[in-house]
């Protein structure tokens, strides 16, 4: 079982992908984002993304919950 795609006239909602984990690091390592969410640790460290987005099928496949990309069309 793999993590839906769901489409709309301006969104794609897709899973993370591993090539992602550059935009996760840089978007969860600036200081004003990991300052409002109790979970994102700061410093971000490397590796720590792709650690994360690893988690995200298991998740999915326990039921455990969902995770998603935001992409533009």
């Amino acid at each position: 079982m793999s993590i839906p795609t769901l489409q709309s006239e301006r969104l794609i909602l897709r899973g993370l992908l591993s090539s992602d984990a550059s935009h996760v690091q840089r978007l969860a390592g600036d200081f004003e984002i990991a300052d409002t969410i109790f979970t994102i640790p700061h410093p971000y460290e490397d590796g720590v993304a792709e650690e994360w987005i690893a988690r995200h099928e298991d998740a999915y496949e326990n039921h455990c919950g969902v995770t998603f990309a935001i992409v533009c069309r």
